[in-house]
This record gives structure tokens, sequence and C-alpha cells, in this order.
């Protein structure tokens, strides 16, 4: 299955042979094996198809065969990551602690003091860090990120998701109902 009309990749195209999983509208798991997948520069998937294909590919999609990356069977396999649309970063000190409180006693008694402390960029850097960390190893792939108002502590948390993953983009949020610390000047 080619997704566009192939265009002269070369070197910025990643190809991968082996098997994948993922899941589809009628199985909750489906196994695909021998297969090779294309990836282009931008990340995206432009072809994947069954091994028997590999020369029609390499004539269409100029890629060095050398440069495939061949899964090791049995022991290595290609599953999507988990996708994750809402995580405060900010508000990692607090995971799993505090519950004793409705949402926006909770916010002002706990979350915004906490919050506060991220205009030390060092003390962002650590929490920063250690969330990443934990949405990697909890096998998140994709993760929109929200962080505080502190410009250089934002920018901390951009540079160390860039450093794991290969696409970042970002936004603002503002609330109404927080304090003087946590609203915009």
């Amino acid at each position: 299955m080619t997704t566009e009309a192939p265009q002269p990749q070369g070197e910025s195209l990643q190809v991968f042979k082996g098997t994948f999983i993922h899941a589809t509208h009628t199985s909750p798991m489906e196994t695909l094996a021998p297969r090779i997948l294309g990836v282009n520069g931008m990340g995206k998937i432009v072809f994947i198809e069954t091994v028997d294909k590999e020369e029609e590919l390499f004539q269409t999609w100029h890629f060095q065969k050398k440069n495939i990356r061949e899964l090791q069977q049995r022991e290595e396999f290609f599953i999507p990551g988990l996708v994750d649309t809402h995580i405060h970063a900010s508000q990692y000190p607090n995971m799993g602690t505090c519950l004793d409180l409705p949402l926006l006693e909770w916010l002002v008694q706990y979350t915004f003091p906490v919050e506060s402390k991220f205009k030390d960029p060092k003390f962002a850097e650590d929490i920063y860090t250690k969330v990443v960390k934990r949405t990697l190893r909890n096998g998140t792939t994709t993760a929109c990120y929200f962080a505080t108002i502190h410009t250089e502590s934002t920018l901390k948390l951009c540079s160390i998701i860039s450093k794991k993953f290969s696409v970042i983009t970002h936004g603002i949020c503002v609330s109404q109902a927080g304090p003087t610390f946590s609203a915009h000047p």
C-alpha cells in the first residue's frame, strides 16, 4: 500500500523490515509479517508491503538497501505508541497525591503553589525531564504537554521534548481561575 505518488527519497527515507502489529476497526490485534515499511523525512508512513515487493519498492523509492533496518525475527517487532493529548507537565510533582479536595480548591491549595516554582529553570528542568522520561517509558510516543507561564522553563520543556521526540508543537492555555502567579502578565 503506497500512500502518495513517490518522489525521490534517497537518504531521507527510512526503511524497516520485519513484523508489524496494529489494531483495526475489525480486529483488536493484527500481525503483519514479514513486511517492509517506508517512512519519509516528515515521519509519514509512505508504504507498507510484503517483503516480496522489496525490489519494486527499491526501484520506485530509490532507498539504499544497505540501510534497511531488519528486525530480529521473534525478538523484535513494531507496535504503535500510545497518544496522550493532555499532560500537565508542571503538575507531575502532585501526581497521585493531594486528592482530598474538589478541583478548584485543589488547584489553589496544591497546584498553583507548585507551578509557581517553575520560575526556577533548574527546578523546571528536573521535573520536566522526569515527566517526559516517564511518559516515554509508559509507551506514550505522542503527547501534548502543558507547561506554566514561565517562558524560560517552558522553553526548557520544549528542549527536553525535542531531544526525545522527532516533532514538537506548542501553544498557550490560560486559566481565569488561578491566582496572579499563574496568570499571564
